[in-house]
């Protein structure tokens, strides 16, 4: 019976550090993590909720942390405020989120949308986008195209 119990503890523990749900909540007023500030590459890591894979306890590639899903308000307000794309240095811009950053679990169309809006005015000359390959649709592609050109 204590094997058991042990095991049983030892699996919750191991669902629950692929899961995320062992990390402390992001504070609600940190709206992105910005990294290599300064530099020719720069990644912007917006708060979300967390990967969907990452979060049913499969997957252990990024996860990046936890948070909340954010609204379209605050990416603007941050984007606009922020300085990160008026650094005339950078070469390089990787944006991203907890997991993937073209998963609307985590990113709203309408929050992707303004972020594809604010890149559009900044000069970086190459973008990238962390996401999941599930998450690579047709019609995202199609925004970003659009919006980006």
């Amino acid at each position: 019976m204590l094997s058991n119990t042990v095991l049983n503890h030892n699996q919750i523990n191991r669902r629950n550090k692929m899961s995320g749900l062992d990390k402390p909540f992001t504070p609600p007023e940190k709206i992105a993590t910005v990294w290599g500030k300064g530099s020719e590459f720069v990644q912007i890591c917006f708060q979300s909720r967390g990967c969907r894979y990452s979060n049913a306890g499969y997957c252990i590639m990024c996860d990046y942390g936890r948070g909340r899903n954010l609204n379209p308000e605050e990416v603007d307000s941050y984007l606009r405020t922020s300085g990160v794309l008026s650094d005339s240095r950078i070469k390089e811009l990787l944006i991203g989120s907890y997991g993937s950053c073209l998963d609307e679990y985590e990113i709203s169309s309408e929050c992707f949308k303004v972020i594809l809006q604010n890149l559009s005015l900044c000069h970086v000359p190459l973008i990238g986008f962390e996401t999941h390959c599930d998450t690579i649709t047709a019609k995202k592609l199609d925004t970003i195209k659009r919006l980006l050109s």
